[in-house]
């Protein structure tokens, strides 16, 4: 990876019931979009990226709650406020929970006023399963922050990075369903920026090159899935077209 962080620049969950902030978090930064002349598209994050998908059609942070004397881990209880008391400015530690009772959501809040919260410090988000879906930190504006890993529901990592005032920043992996990686690259405030690799399925090279401002730039190389060298695709790049 010190080769990305030597890249010309710098690079680039989920609802609020999930990986993210209230709104949603950043979209991930697609490959740019092709013309005819131009390479197939490389595989982005998945069309549907976890960051867009709701848990649930009624978002748990939304559920009212009666007010408690105390914390209560209850089965089916959508949000357990810690102090339950608190008022306007205190940090108070949050979770909530999926109908079978298992742990759904950890984080803290800062209360403000009429009801509003922002996000602050590490969170982690579990799958229905138990299994660990995103982990990762806000910092003081609630904005996403830090190292962030996601997971499928089979525990495998499906991607990781750091975010920087709510945008993807630094060096960027995402991983095939069967752990090979998928893609690598750098990010500038959720932007393609320096140098990036693709892979197939298989773990054979797809596709490598630099990007400038999120478009293809100076020479890139593809290859098939059994590692032969795509000379249709393969070739210099210029603002994302291939010139020659």
């Amino acid at each position: 990876m010190n080769g990305f962080r030597r890249a010309a620049g710098v690079w680039a969950c989920c609802w609020a019931v999930g990986c993210g902030p209230a709104d949603l978090a950043p979209t991930d930064a697609p490959v740019p979009t092709q013309t005819a002349l131009d390479s197939p598209a490389l595989p982005s994050l998945d069309s549907t990226p976890l960051d867009s998908t709701p848990l649930d059609s009624t978002p748990l942070d939304s559920t009212p709650l009666e007010p408690l004397d105390r914390p209560v881990v209850t089965p089916g209880v959508a949000r357990v406020q810690e102090p339950a008391d608190a008022g306007p400015g205190a940090l108070v530690r949050v979770r909530e929970f999926h109908p079978n009772g298992r742990l759904f959501t950890e984080r803290s809040e800062r209360l403000g006023e009429s009801g509003s919260s922002t996000r602050v410090g590490p969170m982690k988000t579990w799958f229905e399963n138990g299994q660990l879906r995103c982990e990762g930190a806000y910092d003081d504006e609630g904005k996403l922050g830090g190292h962030w890993r996601y997971f499928d529901e089979r525990g495998v990592l499906l991607r990781e990075g750091d975010f920087a005032s709510g945008l993807r920043e630094g060096d960027w992996v995402e991983y095939h369903a069967n752990g090979r990686k998928r893609y690598e690259g750098l990010l500038h405030r959720g932007q393609n920026e320096g140098p990036w690799k693709y892979w197939h399925e298989n773990g054979q090279l797809m596709a490598e090159g630099s990007f400038l401002n999120n478009a293809r730039e100076g020479a890139w190389r593809f290859f098939d899935e059994q590692g032969a060298p795509d000379a249709r695709f393969t070739g210099l790049y210029q603002n994302n077209e291939r010139v020659r």
